[in-house]
């Protein structure tokens, strides 16, 4: 149980990551900010990634959002 919780901790965390990185870049370059963009942003990151975790994060970012 408590490995779960760790997992499950460090997952939110990876998520949590994803979502900020993408804010932080749409503000360095200018642009709006917003729950749209910050998904576009994640959707772009989920396309690139031959990483199935990273997919897995990616994913859940995007649907953290809706």
């Amino acid at each position: 149980m408590i490995s779960e919780r760790v997992s499950d901790a460090y997952v939110y965390g990876e998520i949590c990551q994803a979502i900020g990185r993408a804010a932080v870049l749409l503000c360095k370059s200018g642009e709006p900010v917003t729950k749209e963009a910050i998904q576009v942003m994640l959707e772009i990151y989920w396309e690139q990634q031959n990483d199935d975790f990273m997919n897995v994060i990616y994913e859940k970012a995007i649907n953290a959002l809706d």
